[in-house]
């Protein structure tokens, strides 16, 4: 009895001692595991690392050499816990040769240890596996076979993996028919801590697709991303501050988070950034920093970017003027389909700013811009098809141009609109449209509008005759000889206005000088009745 009692005490110590050496040993490979994962992100290594892996107190104030020393460190350790069998640690050495950090750039050996790994059952290795084939790399192309390996990672609960998935399901990547909750997976994935989960609810509550729309729940959800350092949060936080959503307006966090997102390189930070300086919002104003911001987004191939750096060399503003370069960068950006800067680069080639003249390379650039529906460049690619500019003459096609313009508010292309209905070029005459025309126009302060209402109050043309208001907008508009002409004839005739022939005398006068026929021969016959002492009288008839 006492020999087996003694007997089995022994073995229970003996099972004890071994149990508390793999113990050791895991303990040794976890928090060398976790030592890795540290160095491979760029982090120094603390003894806070969370249970999970992550770093606590780490710093990513590295310089470029110290980074490869952590890199090669990083290697070192995943390795020796690749050798020891530990499972969650494949996928992160298949990032070191993925991207070649501590070790020579080997697609083959990452891709070995991603399907390794993943067929094995880890979550994070699935994920990553998922990764190579929806963005073909190591391996062709396949959605169906990126979509399935997500959803084994997604049912694990990774939180890359729930969000990949989402992905899926809501642009149909490897996958016909939406099957799952698009929100819960997002909200899943952003609850665990991914950063482009809640950067992507971030987005879904600020423009309210998907769900209801909720500035507060933006601004939450970006500041949880922004905290993770995802330069694209920080965007968010910043743009909430700086417009009062969600948060009390406050311009100088906004351009805290601003300058954090610029400065990891977030190109639409720093567009927002150069905006800032250019306007002086949140910032001293200041125009050659602003240019500076403008460049940097412009050089990673920012639209917008590209577009700002060119207006500041067209217009010299932070930097010398300079015609070409500003054609060069409004060129890279209407390359990439951005509107405004294919309207630019149509008018570089009309009037040959910055490049030569042609004005069959203009009508092509305002036509890809005009197909994008911008108003200016409909205008202008009417004007060329109306008087057959750079192209034969097409008045039916300029007028359905000239047509969506204006119903777009151009005031340009409302005038223009106006003045085809009114003398049918193009288009039967139609009175009342040409004045409705002039009328949008006007609203929008087109001084020559005003005179096109005059003549319709005056001549009752598509409204009902009133010399009150033909005068009225006579006075507004630009004071052409033709319209001093039209303002002598009715404080002459008394139309609108009392009579009055010294009045009419002196725009008579003042048509004349500008070489208006009709009102040098209203002078030349004009005759004022006189009193006896020579004095004309103000109220004297016509004649």
């Amino acid at each position: 009895m006492d020999s087996i009692t003694d007997g089995h005490t022994s073995q229970s110590r003996a099972n004890q001692t071994e149990h508390d050496t793999k113990t050791r040993e895991n303990d040794e490979i976890t928090t060398k595991f976790r030592l890795g994962v540290c160095c491979l992100e760029g982090r120094t290594f603390s003894t806070g690392t969370q249970r999970d892996g992550s770093c606590s107190g780490g710093s990513t104030n590295t310089g470029a050499e110290d980074l490869q020393c952590l890199y090669a460190k990083a290697f070192t350790c995943l390795s020796e816990c690749v050798e020891a069998g530990y499972l969650p640690t494949y996928a992160y050495l298949g990032d070191c040769y993925a991207e070649g950090k501590g070790v020579e750039l080997d697609k083959e050996r990452a891709y070995g240890l991603y399907r390794r790994g993943a067929e094995e059952g880890d979550a994070y290795a699935q994920y990553r596996l998922g990764q190579c084939y929806y963005r073909g790399i190591f391996v062709p192309k396949n959605d169906s076979e990126a979509f399935q390996w997500y959803t084994k990672s997604a049912a694990q609960n990774d939180p890359n993996g729930l969000y990949a998935l989402a992905v899926c399901h809501e642009y149909g990547i490897g996958v016909e028919e939406r099957s799952a909750d698009v929100n819960e997976l997002y909200h899943r994935s952003a609850q665990l801590g991914n950063p482009l989960a809640q950067l992507q609810l971030g987005r879904m509550y600020e423009s309210g697709l998907g769900v209801e729309r909720d500035p507060r729940k933006a601004f939450e959800f970006y500041s949880k991303s922004a905290a993770q350092g995802n330069s694209a949060g920080q965007c968010g936080v910043a743009s909430c501050y700086y417009h009062g959503r969600g948060v009390e307006k406050d311009l100088t966090l906004a351009m805290k988070f601003m300058k954090r997102s610029a400065e990891q390189g977030f190109a639409e930070a720093q567009v927002a950034l150069g905006e800032a300086y250019s306007l002086g919002e949140g910032v001293e104003q200041d125009d050659k920093e602003a240019f500076g911001w403008f460049m940097k987004a412009a050089e990673q191939g920012h639209d917008l970017g590209q577009f700002q750096v060119a207006a500041c060399y067209q217009h010299g503003i932070g930097v010398e003027q300079d015609l070409e370069k500003a054609f060069e960068w409004y060129l890279k950006s209407a390359e990439q389909g951005d509107a405004e800067s294919q309207y630019q680069v149509a008018e570089c080639y009309a009037l040959g700013h910055g490049v030569s003249k042609d004005i069959r390379a203009a009508l092509e650039w305002y036509r890809r811009s005009a197909e994008q529906r911008n108003p200016e460049a409909m205008h202008r690619l009417q004007h060329c098809l109306f008087y057959g500019l750079g192209t034969d003459r097409n008045p039916e096609e300029a007028f359905q141009w000239c047509l969506e313009s204006a119903e777009l508010g151009c005031v340009d292309a409302q005038f223009a609109l106006a003045i085809r209905y009114m003398h049918a070029e193009g288009v039967p005459a139609d009175p009342e449209k040409a004045f409705h025309w002039y009328s949008m126009a006007a609203e929008q302060g087109h001084l020559d509008s005003y005179n096109g209402l005059g003549d319709c109050y005056s001549y009752g043309k598509g409204v009902e005759q009133d010399y009150a208001k033909a005068v009225e907008y006579y006075l507004k508009s630009p004071k052409y000889p033709e319209i001093q002409f039209r303002l002598g004839e009715c404080y002459y005739h008394g139309q609108g206005v009392a009579k009055d022939p010294m009045t009419a005398f002196e725009w008579f006068s003042k048509s004349a000088q500008g070489g208006y026929t009709p009102a040098i021969e209203a002078l030349a016959n004009y005759d004022f009745p006189h009193t006896e002492s020579g004095q004309p009288i103000d109220s004297g008839s016509g004649g």
